[in-house]
């Protein structure tokens, strides 16, 4: 019989997972100046989110914990499509802010010098990735908590 696995930390778990969201948008940034795809980047930050969650609840993911790194995960993708923009116009946002103007005014004027493509597929790849992530998310805490089932059980040989 294998030892059972200790109870579920959330707040442990969700302390040590917030910490992709710095580095998710550090590198999803990067990625973004140097026009790259960054479905790359958002598949990282929902693998990290929960990979850092297990890590931090001491190796179990329970729904609750799922949902809080399906939460992390679309709040780094979020933040990080928002300061991609900003990163590529920071002459517009400082200009901007210098005169006054608050900064949702400045990221509505700056998105109106990209074209909707340019606005709609990253939009659609963080997107697609957050719900990728979400699931991800789900089916790890689904088959955790199938394993636990399995795990009590004794299996004997057959006679």
């Amino acid at each position: 019989m294998f030892p059972s696995m200790p109870p579920e930390d959330c707040r442990r778990g969700a302390l040590v997972a917030l910490a992709i969201i710095p580095a998710g948008v550090i590198l999803w940034v990067l990625f973004w100046t140097m026009g790259v795809a960054m479905m790359v980047i958002g598949v990282a930050v929902a693998v990290g989110a929960v990979g850092l969650y297990r890590w931090g609840s001491r190796g179990r993911i329970g729904f609750a914990g799922a949902g809080i790194a399906s939460a992390i995960i679309v709040v780094t993708l979020g933040l990080a499509y928002l300061l991609g923009f900003v990163a590529d116009a920071p002459w517009y946002f400082d200009r901007a802010l210098r005169r006054g103007v608050d900064l949702m005014t400045a990221f509505r004027g700056a998105l109106s010098y990209y074209d909707a493509a340019d606005v709609v597929i990253p939009l659609l790849f963080a997107g697609v990735t957050a719900l990728g992530g979400i699931g991800f998310a789900f089916i790890t805490a689904s088959n955790q908590r199938r394993e636990l089932r399995n795990e009590n059980v004794i299996l004997e040989p057959p006679p």
